[in-house]
């Protein structure tokens, strides 16, 4: 039997994931630095998000992120 993704993981990898790029932004947040932030593995994040962009889109907001973009 799978294991189902848990609500609080993917909250904790979001929340790792906004704190990771308000201190190092875009270009120079990884994926292992968010997953260690979370305090989960780099595989585990993966099981949430399909990549960094993905994982942007839930992060930041598409109001904020279109913003940014201009």
């Amino acid at each position: 039997m799978a294991q189902r993704p848990k609500e609080e993981v993917r909250r904790r990898i979001v929340a790792a994931a906004r704190a990771e790029l308000a201190t190092s932004g875009l270009e120079k947040t990884t994926l292992a630095h968010v997953a260690s932030r979370a305090g989960t593995s780099i595989g585990n994040l993966y099981k949430y998000f399909a990549g960094k962009d993905e994982l942007y889109a839930a992060a930041v907001p598409g109001e904020v992120a279109r913003e940014l973009a201009r």
